[in-house]
């Protein structure tokens, strides 16, 4: 098998398909550290309430969003595709705004926000 590559065949990607891409895989990041600590939960008798899931799985997000921003991305056009991308499908992280028509404003403020006291942590 060659490890040579083709370049007549290559197929390029543009940086919003990457920024998408990386939002996909930072859904099944949060998917990932989500279920079984949910389970952990569950057989330690916590429970929570529908606005309780929707906080603690939009921390998770935002935290693995950053993550990605921070380790993984030096092209700003990229990381904005992602961004952009989790503002136009955030509102089941945002349950209790989703009768709002605020909830991109609370997104991007708590995004900001996070990401501040995130880069603050990390020195």
């Amino acid at each position: 098998m060659s490890t040579e590559l083709n370049t007549d065949t290559d197929l390029s990607v543009s940086e919003q398909q990457v920024g998408e891409l990386l939002w996909d895989f930072c859904k099944k990041i949060t998917k990932t550290l989500y279920e079984p600590f949910f389970k952990e939960l569950i057989k330690k008798d916590i429970f929570l309430d529908v606005h309780e899931h929707i906080r603690f799985e939009r921390e998770i997000v935002l935290l693995d969003l950053w993550c990605i921003s921070r380790a993984m991305i030096s092209n700003d056009e990229i990381l904005e595709y992602m961004h952009q991308k989790f503002l136009r499908v955030c509102g089941p992280y945002f349950g209790e705004y989703a009768e709002d028509k605020v909830v991109w404003v609370v997104a991007k403020n708590e995004l900001t926000e996070r990401y501040a006291e995130y880069y603050s942590y990390w020195g």
